[in-house]
Protein backbone atom coordinates (compact mmCIF):
# COMPACT_ATOMS: atom_id res chain seq x y z
CA UNK A 1 0.00 0.00 0.00
CA UNK A 2 1.38 3.51 -0.74
CA UNK A 3 2.42 6.16 1.80
CA UNK A 4 0.00 8.83 2.98
CA UNK A 5 0.83 12.21 0.90
CA UNK A 6 0.88 15.11 2.88
CA UNK A 7 -0.08 17.99 0.44
CA UNK A 8 0.97 21.62 1.19
CA UNK A 9 -1.84 24.54 0.35
CA UNK A 10 -1.45 27.90 -0.04
CA UNK A 11 0.80 30.99 -1.09
CA UNK A 12 3.21 33.02 1.28
CA UNK A 13 1.59 35.45 3.50
CA UNK A 14 3.21 38.84 1.83
CA UNK A 15 0.82 41.13 2.46
CA UNK A 16 3.35 43.75 4.93
CA UNK A 17 5.41 43.55 1.60
CA UNK A 18 2.98 43.28 -1.18
CA UNK A 19 -0.83 42.46 -0.92
CA UNK A 20 -2.91 39.63 -0.59
CA UNK A 21 -0.61 36.43 -2.98
CA UNK A 22 -3.04 34.92 -5.02
CA UNK A 23 0.31 33.02 -6.48
CA UNK A 24 3.59 32.65 -5.90
CA UNK A 25 6.05 31.37 -8.22
CA UNK A 26 9.90 30.68 -7.04
CA UNK A 27 12.99 30.27 -9.60
CA UNK A 28 16.36 29.28 -8.71
CA UNK A 29 18.78 29.33 -11.34
CA UNK A 30 22.61 28.95 -11.51
CA UNK A 31 25.32 30.51 -13.72
CA UNK A 32 27.86 28.13 -14.79
CA UNK A 33 31.01 27.89 -16.11
CA UNK A 34 32.46 24.90 -18.62
CA UNK A 35 36.02 23.87 -19.19
CA UNK A 36 36.03 22.05 -22.08
CA UNK A 37 39.09 19.48 -23.14
CA UNK A 38 40.87 19.52 -26.54
CA UNK A 39 37.85 17.58 -28.22
CA UNK A 40 35.01 20.44 -27.45
CA UNK A 41 33.75 18.15 -24.74
CA UNK A 42 33.51 19.51 -21.43
CA UNK A 43 35.30 18.58 -18.26
CA UNK A 44 33.98 20.29 -16.14
CA UNK A 45 30.77 22.41 -15.15
CA UNK A 46 31.11 24.94 -12.21
CA UNK A 47 28.68 26.66 -10.79
CA UNK A 48 29.78 29.87 -9.50
CA UNK A 49 26.64 32.40 -8.94
CA UNK A 50 22.74 32.31 -8.00
CA UNK A 51 20.05 33.87 -8.82
CA UNK A 52 15.94 33.64 -6.87
CA UNK A 53 13.34 35.17 -8.57
CA UNK A 54 9.91 35.47 -7.14
CA UNK A 55 6.75 35.96 -9.75
CA UNK A 56 4.15 37.60 -7.60
CA UNK A 57 0.14 38.05 -8.34
CA UNK A 58 -1.61 39.69 -5.34
CA UNK A 59 -4.60 41.60 -4.82
CA UNK A 60 -3.94 45.02 -3.74
CA UNK A 61 -5.00 46.02 -0.46
CA UNK A 62 -6.38 49.28 0.69
CA UNK A 63 -3.31 51.89 1.65
CA UNK A 64 -0.91 49.56 0.21
CA UNK A 65 1.13 50.96 -2.94
CA UNK A 66 2.62 48.38 -4.77
CA UNK A 67 6.35 47.99 -5.60
CA UNK A 68 7.15 49.98 -8.81
CA UNK A 69 10.32 48.23 -11.25
CA UNK A 70 13.63 49.50 -9.70
CA UNK A 71 12.32 49.79 -6.04
CA UNK A 72 13.61 47.65 -3.10
CA UNK A 73 11.41 44.81 -1.78
CA UNK A 74 12.11 43.51 1.36
CA UNK A 75 10.42 40.24 2.87
CA UNK A 76 10.60 39.92 6.72
CA UNK A 77 12.39 37.00 8.27
CA UNK A 78 9.70 35.37 9.62
CA UNK A 79 8.66 34.37 6.01
CA UNK A 80 11.16 31.90 6.09
CA UNK A 81 13.21 30.67 2.78
CA UNK A 82 11.78 33.92 1.34
CA UNK A 83 12.97 36.15 3.55
CA UNK A 84 15.48 38.69 2.08
CA UNK A 85 15.66 42.45 0.04
CA UNK A 86 14.80 41.68 -3.88
CA UNK A 87 14.48 44.11 -6.65
CA UNK A 88 11.34 44.54 -8.27
CA UNK A 89 12.42 44.36 -12.50
CA UNK A 90 9.11 44.58 -13.29
CA UNK A 91 5.75 45.56 -11.90
CA UNK A 92 2.09 45.77 -13.86
CA UNK A 93 -1.32 46.45 -11.47
CA UNK A 94 -4.71 45.72 -13.72
CA UNK A 95 -7.92 47.45 -12.94
CA UNK A 96 -11.21 46.12 -14.22
CA UNK A 97 -14.60 46.78 -13.44
CA UNK A 98 -15.73 43.07 -12.54
CA UNK A 99 -12.07 42.12 -10.76
CA UNK A 100 -10.82 43.45 -7.96
CA UNK A 101 -7.27 45.51 -8.75
CA UNK A 102 -4.61 43.26 -9.17
CA UNK A 103 -0.70 43.39 -9.42
CA UNK A 104 2.24 41.29 -11.01
CA UNK A 105 5.49 41.71 -9.94
CA UNK A 106 8.97 40.02 -10.73
CA UNK A 107 11.37 39.98 -7.72
CA UNK A 108 15.09 39.11 -7.73
CA UNK A 109 18.21 39.20 -6.04
CA UNK A 110 21.22 37.26 -6.42
CA UNK A 111 23.86 35.86 -4.42
CA UNK A 112 24.51 38.60 -1.47
CA UNK A 113 24.32 41.50 -3.79
CA UNK A 114 23.40 44.81 -2.10
CA UNK A 115 20.34 45.77 -3.51
CA UNK A 116 20.28 49.63 -4.61
CA UNK A 117 16.97 50.96 -6.25
CA UNK A 118 16.96 53.04 -8.80
CA UNK A 119 15.34 56.09 -6.85
CA UNK A 120 18.69 55.93 -4.70
CA UNK A 121 21.18 59.08 -5.09
CA UNK A 122 24.14 56.36 -5.67
CA UNK A 123 22.32 54.46 -8.67
CA UNK A 124 23.79 55.40 -12.40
Amino acid sequence: MAEPVTLLWGAPDLRDAIGVVQSCGVNTSQENAEARDEQGKVIELRSYSQSDELSIEALITSGKTPPKAGEKVTISAEKGNLAGDYLCTSSNVTQSNTDYQKVSITLQKKDSAAIVPASSPSAG
